[in-house]
């Protein structure tokens, strides 16, 4: 019995620090996308780049299966992070008139 539950013990300390790690990953996402929007809405990106971060988030922008995978259970923030940096490169690319 001392074995088992030093088996659960173990398995709740591993699941409580990748709970811990992905909701960081979801805080330092937040972080980074409020960046990448400043510098967006400061035009410190170049066209080339950001027609090439447009074409990447949009193939990847609804992808469930990565989102999990980056993020555990806190999959839905990371979705919406990633749809709000997708919003802001189209505004982006519209505001300086490059294709879609």
């Amino acid at each position: 019995m001392n074995d088992l539950l030093r088996y659960i013990l173990a398995f709740g300390v591993v699941l409580v620090i990748l709970l811990f790690l992905s909701f960081m990953l979801v805080i330092v996402g937040r972080l980074k996308s409020k960046t990448l929007i400043r510098q967006i809405n400061a035009g410190k990106i170049s066209d080339a780049k950001l027609i090439r971060l447009y074409n990447q988030c949009k193939k990847w922008k609804d992808s469930k299966f990565a989102a999990i995978l980056s993020s555990g259970i806190f999959y839905k923030q990371w979705m919406k992070i990633q749809n709000d940096i997708f919003a802001a490169y189209e505004q982006g690319m519209i505001k300086r008139n490059l294709p879609l």
